[in-house]
């Protein structure tokens, strides 16, 4: 019982965290005259869009997975344990939590089978955390486009190795709206569009 409830506690601080920082909404009536303490709509658009990328970058932020990993339960699953990793204990981490993860910010629904190791055996309801080095990305959000399928974002995400190289690559991730989703939006895809350079 004390699992679970941590468990739906710790979905809800990753979910509340995407909200952080909504703008207050205002509306004004068309036909009304501009005055000294009047909503400029045009201002609203702009902190609206300013919130939108603040979220996508949120979400790119958290996100390890690139190219056709998308289509790889084990490397989605592996990735979202990496995006995970603060909550992982004694080499494990709670099942449902990368599951709900994994389904709030892609919209997928992966075999969990698909990262049960001989050589690694989890406990029940958990998965294993593979030792291994990983690096520290950053998103810094370029452009945003909406079109008929979602938003077309570009970014110019950061990478400091574990091993101390750092590169930057140029990224373009896609969103789409999900209702069902903590964040609002899903996470499709996200490619290298520019080769990285080493700094």
């Amino acid at each position: 019982m004390t699992k679970r409830f941590l468990c739906v506690f710790l979905s809800l601080v990753l979910c509340l965290s995407a909200f952080l920082g909504m703008p207050f909404s205002a509306t004004a009536k068309a036909d009304e005259t501009p005055t000294e303490n009047s909503v400029d709509l045009t201002d609203i658009q702009v902190n609206q869009d300013m919130v939108l990328a603040a979220r996508f970058e949120n979400m790119l932020n958290h996100n390890f997975i690139y190219g056709d990993d998308f289509y790889d339960d084990q490397t989605v699953i592996e990735g979202a344990i990496l995006s995970l990793i603060n909550f992982a204990e004694d080499g494990e981490i709670n099942k449902a939590l990368v599951l709900n993860f994994i389904a709030n910010v892609y919209g997928l629904q992966v075999d969990e089978n698909a990262v049960v190791y001989d050589f690694a055996p989890a406990s029940e309801d958990t998965f294993t955390v593979l030792p291994r080095g990983y690096s520290a990305i950053n998103h810094k959000i370029l452009s945003v486009e909406e079109n008929e399928g979602g938003f077309v974002v570009i970014s110019k995400m950061s990478v400091n190795s574990h091993e101390g190289i750092a590169e930057t690559h140029l990224v373009e991730s896609i969103f789409v709206r999900n209702s069902g989703s903590c964040f609002g939006y899903n996470l499709l895809s996200a490619n290298y569009i520019e080769a990285g350079n080493t700094l």
